[in-house]
């Protein structure tokens, strides 16, 4: 709770089994980083990692650059 509250509008979703209690997925997008995506060039970088160990799943990630190549 406390990054929404430093990061108003940002967005956060955790995703749970209500029947076996157990987390299922988490989700976050800061509200800086989505304003700063308004500003970003309309090209996209997806990449993804598959998570091994204890906690299984996928890591996915987006990017863009800025009009300054950042």
């Amino acid at each position: 709770a406390a990054m929404v509250r430093y990061n108003p509008g940002s967005y956060v979703n955790i995703d749970y089994d209500a029947c076996s209690q157990q987390f299922c997925h988490f989700f976050v997008s800061f509200a800086a980083c989505m304003s700063g995506f308004n500003s970003c060039r309309p090209l996209l970088f997806l990449d993804g990692t598959v998570l091994k160990g204890k906690y299984k799943g996928q890591l996915l990630a987006a990017t863009a650059k800025d009009g300054n190549n950042g």
